[in-house]
């Protein structure tokens, strides 16, 4: 019968053990002891995961299906558009920028998607049956559209209204004249060509 003395060590395990520091109870000291060296690489590198994983739950897309599949190609776009919000939240923070919070992320995504290298929505004449919509007492300002939105050089067409609005391009500007698909006032006359300019990515 052959009788071990020491645990079996091979030369590889060697170049694999580092030392690591480990509070004894007994005499409340730190010892040195060999560890292996996945161990502190994955306790180093683990809360990226627990970060992902969190990322991805808080905003799930879409809900429960039959079909497998779905479930999976949701949690393959949730996890990109977090992914993406981390690039954008490191970039930030090298520019010394305020980011946006991930819902606010995620509404710009989806935005940009619906409206990007689409033609404008047709604006009509209301029907004559239908009742006419009430008055508003104040006008919203509209929201500024996405840089793939605005930069896309699809759909932009001037639209006529018949009041007046700040120009969304110069800060003195007054135009009767706002883009269809930005839904934005723009000047568009011999003197200030703000509709063309607002569309150029300089």
């Amino acid at each position: 019968m052959i009788v071990m003395k020491a645990p079996l060590m091979f030369p590889w395990m060697k170049m694999l053990l580092q030392q690591v520091d480990l509070i004894n109870f007994r005499s409340k000291a730190k010892v040195m002891i060999p560890c292996p060296s996945l161990i502190p690489a994955y306790n180093e590198h683990m809360g990226g995961i627990d970060l992902s994983d969190m990322l991805v739950h808080l905003y799930k897309t879409p809900p429960k299906s039959t079909r497998w599949y779905l479930p999976l190609f949701g949690y393959m776009l949730d996890l990109s558009i977090a992914n993406s919000w981390l690039v954008y939240k490191r970039e930030c923070g090298q520019l010394n920028q305020k980011p946006i919070t991930l819902k606010r992320f995620r509404l710009a995504v989806a935005h940009s998607l619906k409206q990007v290298n689409k033609p404008a929505s047709k604006v009509g004449q209301p029907s004559s049956s239908s009742p006419p919509p009430p008055k508003k007492r104040y006008t919203p300002r509209p929201s500024q559209p996405q840089p793939d939105v605005r930069y896309d050089c699809f759909g932009h067409w001037p639209l006529h209204c018949d009041k007046r609005g700040r120009c969304n391009y110069c800060p003195k500007g007054v135009s009767r004249w706002k883009c269809q698909k930005c839904n934005v006032f723009l000047c568009l006359n011999a003197s200030q060509e703000c509709f063309a300019v607002y569309h150029q990515k300089i």
